[in-house]
């Protein structure tokens, strides 16, 4: 992302492939949400990033890097009933194929794989937390989700890549 305030140019990396922004950060513009239809009904999870993706899709986004905004995580938020059934995952695996259509042809097909790559990692990410939580449900749900994504051999990628780094110390 950029450092200092502007026009994102690459904003397909930022938004399609993997989501760099907080919906509490965003500010847009009534017309715009008009223009394009609001927000879909028919999703619950990645509804916010659906609406992003139209809008960068028709609109320029502007980055403002000074802080202006901020959000807080608790355990029983919408997001993590999400993230413990697995459901998250359908929805983003959703979300990517109904916005394929939005990009250009040429880029269409290799973004949404990417897409689909960097939310498996997402997913090992998330499965690790649960299994440091001893939540085998919800890791498994993460787990089973991201397969439906990818190839077993990209989500075992992503599952090492995401594991929990150990620090050593030396003994005392």
């Amino acid at each position: 992302m950029r450092t200092t305030p502007g026009i994102v140019e690459d904003w397909i990396e930022h938004v399609f492939v993997s989501l760099h922004l907080r919906a509490s950060a965003l500010v847009v513009r009534r017309s715009v949400y008009e223009a394009l239809g609001g927000f879909r009904l028919d999703l619950s999870y990645a509804l916010d990033w659906d609406m992003w993706k139209r809008i960068v899709a028709a609109y320029p986004l502007w980055y403002e890097p000074e802080v202006l905004a901020c959000y807080r995580r608790h355990d029983d938020s919408a997001t993590l009933a999400f993230q413990r059934s697995g459901a998250n995952l359908a929805e983003i695996a959703r979300s990517i194929a109904l916005s394929e259509v939005a990009l250009p042809a040429a880029i269409a097909a290799t973004t949404a794989r990417r897409a689909r790559e960097r939310y498996t990692r997402y997913a090992a990410g998330l499965a690790w937390g649960a299994v440091a939580r001893r939540d085998v449900r919800a890791a498994l749900a993460q787990l089973r989700g991201a397969r439906r994504l990818t190839s077993t051999r990209t989500l075992a990628h992503a599952i090492w890549c995401e594991r929990p780094r150990r620090v050593r110390t030396s003994p005392r």
